[in-house]
């Protein structure tokens, strides 16, 4: 996990964006099970097409908002057609 990564989440929490409590050190824990999830498939040389469907998979099983508890209204707020951006709640407050 990237020291950036945590400062997000941090920030994150402060402004009510999110509202689950997670340490540093479990964080750090959850993003190395999701870049190994990732990664993984490399190793096991799967084709492009498996690693995408894969991909796919990782990212549902692996929700992220849910995990920081980010809630489904804020996330409907600032969808658009290129899905979620949450720069521009960063830019807001």
């Amino acid at each position: 996990m990237s020291e950036s990564n945590y400062l997000f989440y941090q920030q994150a929490y402060r402004m009510g964006i999110t509202t689950r409590k997670i340490t540093k050190k479990d964080l750090h824990i959850l993003d190395s099970a999701y870049w190994k999830a990732i990664c993984e498939p490399f190793v096991h040389n799967y084709s492009w097409e498996e690693i995408v469907s894969l991909t796919d998979h990782v990212c549902a099983f692996m929700n992220y908002y849910h995990l920081l508890g980010i809630g489904d209204d804020l996330i409907a707020k600032y969808q658009d057609s290129k899905g979620f951006d949450l720069t521009s709640v960063f830019k807001e407050a």
